[in-house]
């Protein structure tokens, strides 16, 4: 069984080819996008909006992003624009990636790191020093990022943090230092009645602000979908659909626990531990 399993996911890899977005993709690569963040950090989410707009920035480059297709479907995306450090009068061109996305249903299957080898391979050849952003921090050092107080870089007037990252490329980024400001792009994303009207393009999820949204920032599980009176709840390569009633308890630490016993229960019983 254990055999089949591995085969199985060698052939999905094998099916994922990495390319540059092309004009054809931009509906279904924005789809994507959205069911990726949809409810994952808040209600809704705006993403699929940011990715919309980032095309017309004069910061984005098209010739270094890419997208991720199998079966003929896009499943994975990762954006890649310039950005800037500004040290004093000295300013310092850098790249950042993002939105960085992966179909809900696809997860574990090694496409993210699959694209970001691909990006960085790229940058790196067109000669960019590094690359910067805000991501995931317990995903994107798997992948050879490390906090960027490392380089003497703050994110703007925030600071350092732990999700704040650089990816050296070449030569000279251990040059750079100041303070990181991305394109303008990524803050016009944020009006209400703007992302409602162009989320109208897509078929319909519910925006909803839940208790179990904490699942994701726990790491826990993710919600890859949501019906009426249940949710299927994604944690490594198993799928759980439970009652709407077992995620809506309240976030007290005993309920967090209680949850978590749950879920490691639904895990034994499937036969993943």
């Amino acid at each position: 069984m254990k055999n089949a399993k591995n085969n199985g996911e060698k052939t999905a890899m094998n099916n994922i080819t990495i390319r540059k977005e092309t004009k054809e993709d931009f509906y279904n690569t924005e789809h994507m996008v959205m069911r990726a963040f949809w409810n994952i950090h808040g209600p809704g989410c705006n993403e699929h909006l940011m990715v919309h707009k980032l095309r017309d920035a004069k910061e984005y480059l098209p010739e270094l992003s890419r997208v991720a297709e199998m079966d003929g479907q896009i499943v994975g995306a990762v954006f890649v624009s310039k950005a800037r450090v500004v040290d004093g009068d000295i300013e310092h061109e850098v790249l950042t990636i993002g939105p960085v996305a992966v179909e809900p249903t696809c997860f574990s299957m090694g496409i993210g790191g699959k694209m970001l080898a691909e990006v960085t391979d790229a940058a790196k050849a067109a000669g960019y020093k590094g690359i910067i952003m805000c991501g995931e921090p317990d995903y994107y050092p798997k992948h050879g990022f490390i906090t960027c107080d490392n380089f003497g870089i703050e994110h703007g007037d925030d600071g350092n943090f732990d999700a704040f990252m650089a990816y050296p490329l070449n030569d000279g980024f251990e040059d750079i230092h100041g303070k990181f400001y991305e394109a303008p792009v990524f803050e016009e994303c944020e009006d209400e009645a703007e992302i409602e009207e162009f989320t109208k393009n897509f078929p319909y999820y519910k925006p909803l602000k839940l208790s179990c949204q904490w699942l994701h920032k726990e790491r826990l599980g993710r919600i890859s979908e949501i019906q009426k009176n249940s949710y299927t709840i994604r944690f490594l390569k198993k799928t759980f659909r439970l009652s709407s009633k077992a995620l809506f308890i309240t976030k007290a630490p005993t309920s967090f626990r209680l949850w978590e016993t749950m879920l490691h229960l639904l895990i034994i019983r499937s036969g993943i531990l």
